[in-house]
């Protein structure tokens, strides 16, 4: 699997990417390498999307991994994983949020404390690609493990009333794709991101509004990257989403554009 991705990764290196400048300064510079566009319509402009590959070295996914299985473990015991979330969208997963990640004060022992560490890390990653302009505030990490290749989560666009305009998260274990579509366009509108293992990937404000996202399962022909099947495996993702913050009578980003409409 690692060396088939690799061999896809390389030829991905030289294929000409879209001449599309990422519309945040901060933006990884190798971002368009992992991704595709799909659909007759133009790459979203602004592409509020970044993705750091090896953002993690493999001592740090190897103990986040082990990390997160033991803290599943802890909290779901011997069940297995779930067949359906409440809103059916995913299948095959575990998921937690974990408040005991969120700063080292919190950390319960030494081996959380390196997992707060990292993440600690990721926020500033995360915090320099929005730039100083735009400070937030981080809630806790939220964990989400797939089972293997028959799991997935269906396209949709999440709750963002509960939570801000930005999201980022680390790939562990498995490769996967995720494909974007626009809500209003879903037919031609739409591209794919590659998400390899250890890369911290970030999006923000349209990407998160205005489009849907979903990993689909590997018999699916969508989870393929530049017309190459990606093979996917158990895949964990730990991910940071910034708080919803409003002044006295502010209505969330997404219900003031639903009401102005």
């Amino acid at each position: 699997m690692h060396r088939r991705l690799g061999g896809l990764l390389a030829r991905a290196l030289h294929t000409a990417a879209p001449a599309l400048r990422p519309a945040l300064p901060r933006a990884h510079p190798r971002t368009l390498e992992f991704v595709e566009r799909t659909g007759t319509a133009p790459l979203p402009d602004p592409l509020t999307l970044s993705i750091i590959p090896d953002f993690l070295t493999q001592d740090e996914h190897d103990m986040l991994v082990l990390e997160t299985t033991k803290k599943l473990r802890r909290l779901f015991g011997r069940q297995g994983y779930l067949e359906g979330h409440l809103d059916t969208v995913i299948k095959g997963y575990k998921e937690a949020t974990i408040s005991g990640w969120m700063t080292a004060a919190t950390a319960q022992n030494e081996d959380e404390a390196r997992v707060v560490a990292v993440l600690e890390r990721v926020k500033d990653a995360m915090d320099e690609w929005l730039g100083r302009d735009r400070a937030v505030k981080w809630g806790p990490p939220h964990l989400l493990d797939l089972r293997n290749g028959n799991s997935g989560i269906g396209a949709h666009v999440d709750f963002v009333q509960e939570s801000g305009a930005v999201i980022g998260g680390v790939c562990l274990l498995s490769p996967s794709v995720i494909v974007f579509r626009h809500k209003d366009r879903p037919d031609t509108d739409h591209f794919k991101l590659l998400a390899p293992p250890r890369a911290l990937y970030m999006q923000a404000d349209n990407i998160r509004y205005d489009y849907s996202h979903e990993i689909p399962m590997t018999d699916d022909p969508n989870h393929s990257f530049r017309g190459e099947f990606v093979e996917r495996e158990r895949r964990i993702s730990i991910m940071m989403r910034d708080k919803l913050v409003l002044k006295p009578g502010q209505l969330p980003m997404f219900a003031a554009r639903q009401s102005s409409q």
